[in-house]
């Protein structure tokens, strides 16, 4: 197709019609060049499964019946240039803004998409939504465009959990091979969940650094990371970067390392954590917890030992992530609720201490985790329990896993056969 057609194309919209004299003002031409112009698109435009409607008084309008088609009207058009819905649009905005290195113009997206200008910047307002959560933002410069404002980490963050996985299969495969290997070498309990986002961020990373997108000198600091995960993490970016050709330098095992710590599940964190000697800052916090549930609450945990050091533990790990805004999922989070709404409350009460220390709202995911934690206590209180002859498959963590081991022990009466837990 002649390039004169392109130019009229890439100004139409999808959604709003067009007068011939708003088209030929932004073309530079004269209404009758451009009405001219416009019936012979018409015709074009039916052999790649789309029309040219056209209402009296009103204008233009693209009308696409065949995506698959119409994307072959021209090679710099595809299917991912022509999102439908508004999660669809939402998505490709996203991706587009987080991977831009440069400024975008609205009206150039609006011409790429087919879209009205309203529309684009409506569903850059949703976005912003989404970016903002993350510590990041969008600047706005007149004549030049948008552009994502905020750091590497948080840009990455942002990247594993909104944008969909459209990574190389056999490329994730050898990533979890890797690390599960190397996890079972040095006894290092994660459960799936924590695994799978684990490996997320191993990919963005490598993705990001092939795009000469670093972590920034001196942004992460070295008091979260002990010997020994360095240890493991640097392990793993050898093999990286001896079977990609991808160089993983200091700030980049760092990186990595937060977030394998981030990961790791209470036992595993007493062998690889910071020392796992818990802080004073840490049974601070878990002192305040307590003492916010009992004032709020009237119930008293401050002499359950057994309580108090399974918060500390949790706490260990979650520090990391709260500091950093990293998203721990929780796919329990609506049954917990739902079961236990006793403990959530309990636990809601809790957090508010540590929305206060970390001045930022605890996510619900969080405070689900921390609620299987109160469950267990609540349950716990003046029971005697005897053992099951039960195999328990968890793949959420070792906070719900206990919590399922004793319901289960309350349901299925006196034996006295080992309950073997599996993670």
């Amino acid at each position: 197709m002649n390039q004169k057609f392109y130019d009229i194309l890439r100004l139409l919209s999808i959604e709003e019609y067009q007068t011939a004299h708003s088209l030929a003002k932004k073309l530079s031409l004269s209404e009758k060049t451009v009405r001219t112009r416009l019936k012979q698109l018409k015709i074009i435009l039916g052999d790649y499964g789309a029309e040219l409607i056209i209402k009296k008084h009103y204008g233009y309008r693209l009308l696409v019946c065949d995506a698959q088609k119409f994307v072959q009207i021209t090679p710099t058009l595809n299917t991912e240039n022509l999102p439908e819905t508004m999660e669809e649009r939402q998505q490709f905005l996203l991706r587009l803004i987080l991977e831009a290195d440069d400024y975008i113009k609205l009206d150039d997206l609006s011409q790429q998409l087919f879209f009205s200008r309203n529309t684009i910047s409506a569903t850059i307002k949703r976005v912003e939504e989404i970016i903002n959560s993350y510590d990041l933002s969008i600047e706005r410069r007149p004549n030049y465009g948008i552009r994502l404002v905020g750091s590497e980490f948080n840009i990455r963050t942002c990247i594993v959990n909104n944008l969909s996985d459209d990574t190389d299969k056999l490329l994730k495969d050898w990533v979890i091979q890797v690390i599960l290997k190397g996890n079972h070498l040095s006894q290092v309990e994660m459960s799936e969940i924590a695994l799978e986002s684990f490996v997320s961020y191993v990919i963005v990373c490598i993705s990001r650094v092939k795009s000469e997108h670093k972590i920034a000198l001196g942004y992460l600091g070295q008091q979260e990371i002990s010997f020994a995960t360095q240890k493991i993490i640097d392990g793993y970016a050898d093999q990286i970067e001896s079977h990609l050709g991808v160089c993983l330098d200091g700030n980049e095992r760092r990186f990595l390392a937060i977030h394998f710590s981030s990961k790791l599940s209470s036992d595993s964190y007493s062998q690889y954590g910071p020392n796992f000697v818990i802080s004073s800052k840490i049974d601070e916090l878990v002192y305040k917890m307590l003492r916010r549930v009992e004032e709020t609450f009237s119930v008293n945990f401050g002499n359950n030992l057994e309580l108090r050091m399974s918060l500390n533990q949790h706490m260990v790990p979650m520090d990391i992530r709260l500091r950093y805004n990293i998203p721990n999922r929780n796919p329990l989070l609506e049954d917990i609720k739902q079961e236990y709404p006793y403990p959530y409350t309990l636990a809601i009460a809790a957090c508010l201490c540590l929305q206060d220390y970390y001045h930022r709202v605890i996510p619900e995911d969080e405070v689900a985790y921390i609620a299987l934690i109160f469950a267990l206590a609540t349950e716990k209180r003046n029971r005697i329990i005897e053992k099951k002859n039960i195999i328990l498959v968890c793949v959420s963590g070792k906070s719900s896993s206990q919590l399922f081991k004793f319901k289960y022990k309350q349901a299925f009466g006196n034996t006295s056969t080992p309950f073997i837990t599996v993670q």
